[in-house]
């Protein structure tokens, strides 16, 4: 925690507060990229940063991002998986760092064929049995063990995803899936080999490529059976992640998939006082998350 600061909504780095062994010398803000120079704050109590200046550089383009990084600009730089790694002409060392999320497919329960919940089961059974983790384009991913994020309160003593036999849960009649996604980038290896494997159970699967704000658009109409999604541990708590999911309108469930039982559950934990009564409320909702199988977890991502 040798820097903390807080930005207020209109971005004056005048009301930047800072109360780590670094503060801000010079703020600049340009159209494709923000830059922060610090220096040592003579005011820190602790112990003294052995930094005499750092500059912080965010690029809002991921070209400009890309050059410098190739032209050795940065000392060093923070890069998740949003598509290939940076190439440099001078050489980085790269650790890995603890996840931060993991990718999702969100699934349309307004419509066939996901309104059928055997489908939405075949199809997480489906996922599961692929283990993407590791493979071409997802070489630094971890496999997803609940639908809950990695780290969150619950995950290391929930249920894990539990294994069905895919066989039980065959279509009963061949359908097609309807899927929206932003980008191509890594995501095209994983829907190359997703729509291929599902030709084996009958199952056409149809990619259409749009804009960020497209995709959330038609996902408040309910006219795709399913969206992709990233969705980054930023709360800290795992009730918040719980209510955006079996919320309709929220970020995890623009579909407006609606589970009474589970939003009886979200109302009694927030009536609930004893902690470990809490965490048995946490522990159902993952276990309905599961079952309804319509945010069905692909793999936690290692940022570098």
């Amino acid at each position: 925690s040798c820097l903390m600061g807080i930005l207020n909504k209109d971005r004056n780095h005048n009301s930047m507060v800072f109360s780590g062994a670094m503060m801000v010398e010079e703020y600049i803000e340009k159209k494709d990229e923000t830059i922060i120079r610090l220096k040592p704050n003579p005011w820190y109590l602790g112990k003294k940063s052995t930094i005499e200046t750092l500059c912080i550089h965010f690029y809002w383009s991921q070209e400009k991002l890309k050059r410098a990084i190739y032209m050795g600009e940065p000392d060093l730089f923070f890069y998740s998986l949003y598509g290939d790694m940076p190439q440099s002409r001078f050489r980085y060392n790269y650790f890995k760092m603890p996840p931060t999320g993991a990718f999702y497919f969100k699934l349309n329960t307004q419509r066939y064929p996901f309104k059928d919940k055997r489908n939405r089961q075949f199809f997480q059974s489906f996922i599961t049995s692929l283990n993407l983790a590791g493979k071409s384009g997802w070489e630094l991913t971890i496999p997803a063990k609940l639908v809950l994020p990695y780290g969150l309160t619950g995950y290391f003593i929930f249920n894990h995803l539990q294994k069905k036999d895919i066989k039980e849960l065959l279509p009963q009649k061949p359908f097609k899936i309807k899927c929206m996604s932003p980008d191509a980038g890594f995501r095209k290896i994983l829907f190359q080999i997703i729509a291929k494997q599902l030709k084996k159970y009958g199952v056409d699967f149809e990619v259409d490529w749009q804009p960020l704000d497209v995709m959330r658009l038609h996902e408040r109409k309910a006219d795709i059976d399913l969206a992709t999604y990233f969705h980054n541990v930023d709360i800290p708590l795992s009730y918040h992640f719980y209510e955006s999911e079996f919320l309709p309108g929220h970020e995890l469930n623009l579909f407006g998939n609606i589970v009474p039982e589970a939003n009886n559950l979200l109302d009694s934990y927030l009536r609930e006082t004893d902690e470990i009564k809490k965490l048995k409320i946490l522990a159902s909702l993952e276990a309905i998350s599961q079952d309804e199988a319509f945010l069905i977890p692909l793999v936690t991502p290692l940022s570098l």
